[in-house]
Protein backbone atom coordinates (compact mmCIF):
# COMPACT_ATOMS: atom_id res chain seq x y z
CA UNK A 1 0.00 0.00 0.00
CA UNK A 2 1.53 3.12 -0.98
CA UNK A 3 1.72 5.79 1.95
CA UNK A 4 0.03 8.89 -0.17
CA UNK A 5 -0.61 10.96 2.40
CA UNK A 6 2.62 10.83 3.98
CA UNK A 7 4.50 14.59 4.99
CA UNK A 8 6.81 15.53 1.98
CA UNK A 9 10.25 13.98 3.06
CA UNK A 10 12.35 16.57 1.13
CA UNK A 11 11.38 19.22 3.97
CA UNK A 12 13.50 16.99 6.55
CA UNK A 13 16.42 17.67 4.16
CA UNK A 14 16.21 21.54 3.88
CA UNK A 15 18.70 22.26 6.78
CA UNK A 16 20.72 20.01 5.71
CA UNK A 17 20.83 21.98 1.98
CA UNK A 18 21.13 25.09 3.63
CA UNK A 19 24.14 24.39 5.53
CA UNK A 20 25.97 22.01 3.46
CA UNK A 21 24.37 23.14 0.19
CA UNK A 22 24.60 19.57 -1.48
CA UNK A 23 23.60 16.20 0.29
CA UNK A 24 23.85 12.70 -0.16
CA UNK A 25 21.51 9.81 1.05
CA UNK A 26 22.75 6.00 1.59
CA UNK A 27 20.32 3.17 2.16
CA UNK A 28 20.24 -0.50 1.04
CA UNK A 29 17.82 -3.22 -0.34
CA UNK A 30 18.16 -6.98 0.13
CA UNK A 31 18.79 -7.28 3.97
CA UNK A 32 16.01 -10.44 4.69
CA UNK A 33 16.68 -12.41 1.62
CA UNK A 34 18.32 -16.00 1.45
CA UNK A 35 19.62 -15.15 -2.00
CA UNK A 36 21.37 -12.82 -3.60
CA UNK A 37 23.60 -9.92 -3.29
CA UNK A 38 23.16 -6.80 -0.54
CA UNK A 39 23.01 -3.67 -2.49
CA UNK A 40 22.99 0.03 -1.17
CA UNK A 41 22.78 3.14 -3.01
CA UNK A 42 24.35 6.38 -2.87
CA UNK A 43 22.11 9.58 -4.24
CA UNK A 44 23.70 12.85 -4.40
CA UNK A 45 21.53 16.05 -4.58
CA UNK A 46 22.22 19.36 -5.02
CA UNK A 47 18.71 20.38 -3.77
CA UNK A 48 15.53 19.10 -2.44
CA UNK A 49 13.24 17.65 -5.27
CA UNK A 50 9.63 17.94 -3.91
CA UNK A 51 8.33 17.61 -7.52
CA UNK A 52 9.82 13.92 -7.27
CA UNK A 53 7.57 12.86 -4.28
CA UNK A 54 9.97 10.12 -3.62
CA UNK A 55 8.27 7.12 -0.50
CA UNK A 56 10.40 4.62 1.02
CA UNK A 57 10.45 1.74 -1.82
CA UNK A 58 8.99 -0.83 0.61
CA UNK A 59 5.69 1.69 0.56
CA UNK A 60 5.48 1.47 -3.61
CA UNK A 61 5.06 -1.41 -5.59
CA UNK A 62 6.88 -2.52 -8.72
CA UNK A 63 5.17 0.00 -11.38
CA UNK A 64 5.76 2.94 -8.99
CA UNK A 65 8.89 2.23 -7.70
CA UNK A 66 10.35 1.80 -11.27
CA UNK A 67 8.66 5.08 -12.28
CA UNK A 68 10.81 6.69 -9.90
CA UNK A 69 13.90 5.05 -10.22
CA UNK A 70 13.85 7.07 -13.98
CA UNK A 71 12.74 10.43 -12.47
CA UNK A 72 15.78 10.00 -9.94
CA UNK A 73 18.69 9.44 -11.98
CA UNK A 74 17.69 12.23 -14.41
CA UNK A 75 17.38 14.79 -11.41
CA UNK A 76 20.08 14.05 -9.02
CA UNK A 77 24.15 15.38 -9.26
CA UNK A 78 24.98 11.65 -9.11
CA UNK A 79 23.87 8.60 -7.84
CA UNK A 80 26.07 4.43 -7.14
CA UNK A 81 25.66 1.40 -5.79
CA UNK A 82 27.66 -0.55 -3.89
CA UNK A 83 27.79 -4.63 -3.56
CA UNK A 84 28.46 -7.18 -0.95
CA UNK A 85 28.01 -10.75 -2.77
CA UNK A 86 26.61 -13.75 -1.04
CA UNK A 87 29.74 -15.61 -0.57
CA UNK A 88 31.09 -12.06 1.00
CA UNK A 89 28.06 -12.51 3.43
CA UNK A 90 29.93 -15.64 4.95
CA UNK A 91 32.29 -14.28 6.71
CA UNK A 92 30.50 -11.19 7.87
CA UNK A 93 27.50 -10.50 9.91
CA UNK A 94 24.67 -8.28 8.50
CA UNK A 95 25.73 -5.32 10.19
CA UNK A 96 28.84 -5.55 9.12
CA UNK A 97 27.73 -6.56 5.41
CA UNK A 98 25.55 -3.19 5.52
CA UNK A 99 28.08 -0.61 6.30
CA UNK A 100 30.20 -2.85 3.90
CA UNK A 101 27.89 -2.12 1.40
CA UNK A 102 27.17 1.85 2.62
CA UNK A 103 31.02 2.06 1.92
CA UNK A 104 31.44 0.74 -1.04
CA UNK A 105 28.31 3.28 -2.38
CA UNK A 106 29.60 5.71 -0.78
CA UNK A 107 33.30 5.56 -2.49
CA UNK A 108 32.02 4.35 -5.96
CA UNK A 109 30.32 8.11 -5.94
CA UNK A 110 33.39 9.64 -6.74
CA UNK A 111 32.07 12.93 -5.61
CA UNK A 112 32.33 14.99 -1.95
CA UNK A 113 28.74 16.26 -0.89
CA UNK A 114 28.20 18.16 1.84
CA UNK A 115 26.78 15.94 4.18
CA UNK A 116 25.75 12.40 3.94
CA UNK A 117 22.54 11.14 5.71
CA UNK A 118 22.59 7.46 6.24
CA UNK A 119 19.29 4.79 7.01
CA UNK A 120 19.43 3.42 10.52
CA UNK A 121 21.52 3.70 13.42
CA UNK A 122 25.20 2.92 12.57
CA UNK A 123 27.51 4.94 10.15
CA UNK A 124 30.54 3.11 8.33
CA UNK A 125 34.19 4.22 9.06
CA UNK A 126 37.14 5.06 7.45
CA UNK A 127 35.45 8.67 5.67
CA UNK A 128 36.58 11.60 7.71
CA UNK A 129 34.54 14.62 5.03
CA UNK A 130 32.01 14.82 4.83
CA UNK A 131 29.87 14.31 8.03
CA UNK A 132 28.44 11.14 8.10
CA UNK A 133 24.99 11.44 9.48
CA UNK A 134 23.17 8.12 10.47
CA UNK A 135 18.76 9.03 10.65
CA UNK A 136 16.85 6.36 12.00
CA UNK A 137 14.01 5.65 9.43
CA UNK A 138 15.76 7.93 6.87
CA UNK A 139 14.25 6.15 4.32
CA UNK A 140 10.32 7.46 5.22
CA UNK A 141 12.21 10.97 6.99
CA UNK A 142 14.29 11.65 4.31
CA UNK A 143 13.80 12.32 0.59
CA UNK A 144 17.43 11.89 0.12
CA UNK A 145 17.53 8.46 1.77
CA UNK A 146 14.14 7.51 0.15
CA UNK A 147 15.54 7.85 -3.40
CA UNK A 148 18.67 5.60 -2.58
CA UNK A 149 15.80 3.31 -0.74
CA UNK A 150 14.13 3.10 -4.45
CA UNK A 151 17.56 2.92 -6.49
CA UNK A 152 18.58 0.30 -4.26
CA UNK A 153 15.43 -1.33 -4.31
CA UNK A 154 14.96 -1.53 -8.43
CA UNK A 155 18.55 -2.29 -9.02
CA UNK A 156 18.91 -5.61 -6.78
CA UNK A 157 15.29 -6.64 -8.16
CA UNK A 158 16.97 -6.22 -11.61
CA UNK A 159 19.44 -8.67 -10.20
CA UNK A 160 17.52 -11.14 -9.43
CA UNK A 161 15.51 -11.18 -12.33
CA UNK A 162 19.14 -11.72 -14.10
CA UNK A 163 20.06 -14.56 -11.60
CA UNK A 164 16.46 -16.25 -12.49
CA UNK A 165 17.89 -16.95 -16.26
CA UNK A 166 21.07 -18.94 -14.60
CA UNK A 167 19.23 -20.25 -11.65
CA UNK A 168 15.71 -20.82 -12.74
CA UNK A 169 14.86 -23.46 -10.22
CA UNK A 170 14.42 -20.91 -7.41
CA UNK A 171 11.54 -18.75 -8.59
CA UNK A 172 13.92 -15.38 -8.25
CA UNK A 173 12.38 -13.83 -10.81
CA UNK A 174 9.07 -13.98 -8.65
CA UNK A 175 10.76 -13.81 -4.85
CA UNK A 176 13.73 -11.97 -5.49
CA UNK A 177 15.61 -14.08 -2.97
CA UNK A 178 12.95 -13.95 -0.41
CA UNK A 179 11.98 -16.77 2.09
CA UNK A 180 8.76 -18.15 0.60
CA UNK A 181 7.42 -21.46 0.78
CA UNK A 182 8.09 -22.03 -2.77
CA UNK A 183 11.55 -20.77 -2.63
CA UNK A 184 12.81 -23.70 0.45
CA UNK A 185 11.01 -25.85 -1.25
CA UNK A 186 13.28 -25.54 -4.91
CA UNK A 187 16.09 -25.51 -1.62
CA UNK A 188 14.94 -28.80 -0.53
CA UNK A 189 15.04 -29.72 -4.19
CA UNK A 190 17.62 -28.86 -5.76
CA UNK A 191 19.98 -27.64 -2.72
CA UNK A 192 22.00 -24.31 -2.35
CA UNK A 193 23.10 -22.39 -4.98
CA UNK A 194 26.26 -20.38 -5.21
CA UNK A 195 23.82 -17.37 -4.61
CA UNK A 196 22.47 -18.29 -1.32
CA UNK A 197 23.53 -17.01 1.71
CA UNK A 198 25.08 -20.50 3.55
CA UNK A 199 25.84 -18.88 6.64
CA UNK A 200 22.39 -18.02 7.67
CA UNK A 201 21.40 -20.34 9.55
CA UNK A 202 18.25 -21.74 8.55
CA UNK A 203 20.14 -22.46 5.38
CA UNK A 204 22.77 -24.79 7.46
CA UNK A 205 21.02 -27.82 7.30
CA UNK A 206 20.75 -27.47 3.41
CA UNK A 207 24.56 -27.14 3.27
CA UNK A 208 26.98 -30.32 2.01
CA UNK A 209 29.98 -31.60 4.57
CA UNK A 210 32.64 -28.89 4.53
CA UNK A 211 30.74 -26.91 2.57
CA UNK A 212 30.19 -23.02 3.43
Amino acid sequence: MELLTSPDPWSFDLPFFEKYKTVCGIDEAGRGPLAGPLVACAVAWSRPCPEIQVRDSKALNENRRRAFFFQIISSCLKFSFGIVTPFEMNSLNMHQANLLAFKRAFVDLGFQPGVVLIDGKWSFEGIKHPPLIPVIKGDVKSGAVASASILAKVYRDTMMIALDQIFPHYGFLKNKGYATRDHFLAIEKRGLSREHRKSWQCLRSFLKDGEL
